[in-house]
């Protein structure tokens, strides 16, 4: 049910930052910036990468998450209204959530992310993670 990898990401803050580059820092802020001030990056936590093939999650779920020492969930944002549920539902038992968006280069990856940010949107989400999956394994198959 629970699909706990890593991903092959890049990290895109979900504040707007008006001016410099996210890339600029390794939190997303724009370094020098008087409105984000950098601040350096959270301490290590154990989490789970969740996504549509999970299906809905349930407050037992989340309950079990945290009593084996998980308090973060990477959601996936493949259908919007199992992502949002699963947000929501890892969010009221006190998870913190980021999401991510696994990249299909047969459509505009900028739609993609624009989408994810939307199913995002309500959700106090840190990061959007960028699961870039089928490149990875494609350039390891050319080597």
């Amino acid at each position: 049910m629970i699909r706990i990898a890593s991903l092959v990401a890049l990290l895109v803050s979900l504040s707007a930052c008006g001016g410099g580059s996210a890339a600029d820092s390794p939190d997303g802020a724009v370094l020098g910036s008087a409105e984000i001030p950098y601040t350096a990056p959270p301490a290590l936590v154990k989490a789970l990468d969740i996504s549509v093939y999970s299906g809905e999650i349930t407050d037992a779920n989340v309950q079990s998450w945290i009593s084996e020492g998980y308090t973060h969930v990477i959601v996936g944002t493949q259908k919007g209204s199992t992502a949002k549920q699963q947000l929501a539902t890892a969010v009221a038992g006190g998870m913190t959530v980021d999401v991510y968006v696994f990249l299909y280069f047969t459509s505009s990856m900028t739609t993609q992310v624009q989408n994810a940010l939307s199913i995002a949107s309500g959700y106090p989400a840190g990061r959007i993670w960028l699961d870039i999956e089928i490149l990875a394994m494609e350039a390891m198959v050319r080597q």
